[in-house]
């Protein structure tokens, strides 16, 4: 699973890379207690660019789903870089 470490990018920098995405936040904590490692993967467009590597059972889906918070909702404009 893909994400951004927030100290390195903010929730409309990330919406910026899929547009019409939403975007929603999780904590390392929780991905640890659901046996998920994270690995800092960034990339050459993307600084904060991180993996949650394991395996995610429906069990594993639905608390990560259930834990996130919406931050900005799917179809949220982004403006265009200046």
């Amino acid at each position: 699973m893909s994400v951004n470490w927030a100290i390195l990018s903010s929730a409309e920098e990330t919406a910026k890379a899929v547009p019409g995405a939403g975007v929603a936040s999780i904590t390392a904590g929780l991905c640890y207690r659901e046996n998920q490692d994270i690995e800092y993967t960034p990339t050459n467009n993307n600084s904060a660019h991180c993996d949650v590597v394991g395996q995610k059972t429906k069990a594993v889906k639905r608390h990560l789903r259930d834990a996130a918070i919406l931050l900005l909702p799917p179809g949220q404009p982004t403006s265009p870089n200046p």
